[in-house]
């Protein structure tokens, strides 16, 4: 799955759990981290062997994955105190 529909799929999720905070919202959301970390595992390799002038593209790829888990473990987390 790319990044972008992750990303889109993640920004569904959080908007439904401000609605709402079943269950079902929960599993979503933990089901999209769980790709995210994927992603964000095969990104960090394909950096390593990837050639000088790509580096800084995948390096922002990763960021940005990376940005999107840190918001969305934040808001598990909150749901998880309610």
């Amino acid at each position: 799955m790319t990044t972008t529909k992750l990303l889109d799929k993640l920004a569904q999720a959080l908007e439904s759990v401000e609605e709402s905070n079943s269950r079902k919202r929960k599993d979503a959301l933990k089901k999209i981290l769980k790709k995210l970390k994927a992603k964000k595992v095969h990104l960090e390799a394909k950096l390593k062997d990837a050639p000088d002038e790509a580096k800084p593209k995948l390096a922002k790829k990763i960021k940005t994955v990376h940005a999107h888990r840190k918001k969305a473990i934040k808001t598990l987390r909150d749901l998880k105190k309610k």
